[in-house]
């Protein structure tokens, strides 16, 4: 075994996105930069391996490790990818006031800080919105993917402001250039990718891109403000 990219293509993009609890997309930016971070070798060491890999070790990552940053010395410098944050459903409670039947998100995966993250959204039949949004055809309204995107910011914002203690309240302040390309409809997960522009003591800024399989179905421009229960 020569390289990171041999690794990521035996055990292919989708068993480690899932190990990895990121998205295909990352990990392919792994394969390209030929690096898989060290707070993922763990999970390749524990998981059942593709033929082949039977003899791989944690010596062996670490010289691939290396090996790859040699390769890039002297070279312009790179960021590699950066360490990443996951929410699951028990976490997004601690973080949001939201509940059933109006938290839009069930986990968040590739959280940056404040910086970037991505929501996911299962899409479900039994969701009460679906009973008149439309019977006949079943929609996912606009407004909720929207708030989707903020529920994904204020996770973001609220663990970047207030970690470990109970968190503010997020509100809306402005939703901008909002766009809906495709209907979304039960079946669907859709990824809500939020990335910051800007942030302003206790107001911050996102650019907002709602996906299903690798497609757009919504985009935005929000901002949005912390404060306290009697803010």
């Amino acid at each position: 075994m020569n390289s990171f990219r041999e690794i990521i293509e035996a055990f292919g993009a989708r068993r480690l996105a899932d190990l990895f609890g990121v998205t295909r997309s990352h990990v392919n930016v792994m394969k390209a930069r030929n690096v898989v971070p060290p707070q993922y070798w763990r999970k390749i060491l524990d998981a059942p391996r593709p033929a082949g890999l039977e003899s791989i070790s944690l010596e062996t990552l670490d010289d691939l490790y290396a090996a790859s940053r040699e390769g890039r010395a002297g070279t312009m410098h790179e960021a590699e990818p950066a360490a990443i944050e996951t929410f699951d459903i028990l976490r997004l409670l601690k973080s949001l006031p939201h509940r059933y039947p109006f938290l839009m998100i069930d986990r968040v995966i590739e959280a940056r800080g404040d910086e970037s993250g991505i929501g996911i959204k299962n899409v479900s039949i039994n969701e009460p919105q679906f009973q008149g949004h439309f019977p006949e055809r079943p929609v996912m309204p606009g407004v909720l993917l929207i708030e989707g995107m903020a529920q994904t910011a204020g996770v973001l914002c609220v663990n970047a402001h207030s970690p470990g203690r109970k968190p503010p309240l997020v509100y809306f302040t402005s939703i901008d250039k909002a766009r809906f390309r495709k209907p979304v409809m039960p079946g669907d997960q859709v990824e809500f990718h939020m990335t910051k522009t800007n942030r302003r003591r206790a107001m911050w800024w996102y650019k907002g891109r709602a996906l299903v399989d690798g497609l757009l179905v919504c985009e935005a421009e929000i901002a949005a403000m912390l404060a306290d229960d009697g803010g």
